[in-house]
């Protein structure tokens, strides 16, 4: 059976081992790269909570299957926007 990609976006700022953001939910995910004119790779810069951060490392990861752990699991306090399904999970290392 076919399935699209369901990607769930996290970035990290200055190290640490848990995200300061997941996204999972377009128009946001959008909104977040507008600035950047949606694309970002390694050397370049954004400005976050005040701060400026280089980008140090893209990890992806693609999920044997599809999961619903956003539906009435706990707490994700670092996601903006809506959750959703995901089966694609890329990660930016700031």
């Amino acid at each position: 059976m076919e399935e699209n990609n369901k990607a769930r976006i996290r970035i990290y700022l200055n190290g640490t081992s848990k995200p300061s953001m997941s996204i999972q939910e377009f128009n946001q995910l959008k909104s977040t790269f507008q600035p950047y004119f949606g694309k970002l790779k390694i050397g370049d810069s954004i400005t976050a909570e005040g701060e400026v951060f280089k980008l140090i490392s893209i990890s992806t990861e693609v999920l044997d299957e599809t999961m619903d752990l956003h539906v009435g699991v706990g707490v994700e306090t670092t996601k903006v926007g809506t959750a959703f399904p995901y089966n694609f999970e890329v990660e930016y290392f700031f």
